[in-house]
């Protein structure tokens, strides 16, 4: 069932990832470093957007992660990440790491991505209306 985010909640995604799911179980070049955090993402296929969601980062190297979203993204596909960065700069702005990658592996709600390029931005957060 994909996932939505709803009302401030994500709907037929369970709950964050451990870092004993399965696909954190093989072998990799780079370690691979837990990380529960919440991602948008959009997949691209001749310069359109295909898919779009929401979902958790599982575990994150310098060269790849493993995204679980409830929509598994088939492998080869261009997709871009935007994750929260679990890094506080105070009340005026928030950190995101933005990737590019490829993914390279679907199974059940997760989909494992190599990147191709990453950087972080900083994104201010939204200020209160004026009355």
């Amino acid at each position: 069932m994909p996932s939505k985010y709803v009302g401030g909640a994500f709907v037929g995604l369970t709950a964050p990832p451990t870092i004993d799911h399965p696909m954190t179980q093989r072998r990799r070049s780079k370690r691979r470093f837990p990380l529960r955090a919440e991602v948008r993402f959009t997949v691209r296929s001749g310069g359109k957007q295909e898919m779009a969601g929401r979902g958790w980062i599982v575990n994150l190297s310098s060269q790849g992660a493993l995204l679980q979203s409830g929509q598994p993204v088939p492998p080869g596909k261009l997709i871009e990440l935007s994750i929260a960065w679990p890094l506080d700069l105070g009340n005026s702005a928030g950190l995101r790491l933005w990737v590019r990658g490829r993914t390279v592996r679907a199974e059940n709600e997760c989909t494992a991505i190599k990147f191709k390029h990453y950087e972080f931005r900083v994104q201010p957060l939204a200020q209160k209306a004026a009355p």
